[in-house]
């Protein structure tokens, strides 16, 4: 959801990618129906896993500090902000 909405918000500024520690098969039913009432078709998504992004440098930031995980993946994070 936060890809879709930095992407239409941001535009060309920003270059947005969104991946999970343990991606889905499917993007969730109900945020596909709640994208689509904000006039976001997201039906063509794919979960993607952040360690495979990672690993081919696509993905520089993937989590925050307050994500779940706790930083036990060891990735590199960004601060959390206060």
């Amino acid at each position: 959801m936060a890809e879709a909405i930095l992407s239409k918000l941001g535009g060309i500024e920003f270059q947005v990618t969104s991946a999970g520690l343990e991606p889905g098969s499917q993007v969730n039913l109900l945020v596909l129906e709640v994208m689509n009432e904000m006039g976001m078709d997201l039906s063509h998504k794919k979960p993607q896993n952040a360690f495979i992004l990672f690993k081919e440098s696509r993905l520089f930031y993937p989590c925050h500090h307050s994500m779940q995980c706790g930083n036990r993946c060891k990735m590199p994070c960004l601060p959390r902000h206060q």
